[in-house]
């Protein structure tokens, strides 16, 4: 379920990335990467936001409000 609750987020992201010009990860599904934070769904998330080491993905999860 959490999988599939993240996967609606790509399109409606990759929109937003069209439209604002400036990705962050706060924009995420970031409730499901928390509680579920596996490999793959960071790895889609990384990939809309560009070269960011999943590390750093993880350290700004850290920091949304």
């Amino acid at each position: 379920m959490k999988k599939i609750k993240f996967l609606w987020c790509i399109p409606l992201l990759s929109l937003w990335l069209t439209a604002c010009g400036g990705p962050s990860v706060c924009d995420c599904d970031r409730e499901s990467i928390k509680e579920d934070p596996d490999e793959e769904v960071l790895q889609k998330c990384r990939k809309k936001l560009g070269s960011m080491e999943i590390k750093d993905v993880l350290k700004e999860l850290e920091q949304c409000s």
